[in-house]
């Protein structure tokens, strides 16, 4: 679900920013991105059960 959420994300920023120069269009979505990832990763990293051994 993180993963779809980040992406209609990275998707909607790519649309807001269309009559943008391309750099500053390339690098929204990029930081767009990059925060879904680290969200996805730190909750998949918080959700994934552990072994205390």
């Amino acid at each position: 679900m993180v993963m779809l959420v980040g992406a209609v994300a990275a998707g909607g920023a790519g649309h807001l920013t269309r009559s943008t120069p391309t750099a500053v269009q390339a690098t929204a979505v990029g930081l767009v991105a990059v925060v879904g990832i680290f969200a996805w990763a730190c909750l998949d990293h918080r959700t994934e059960p552990r072994d205390e051994s």
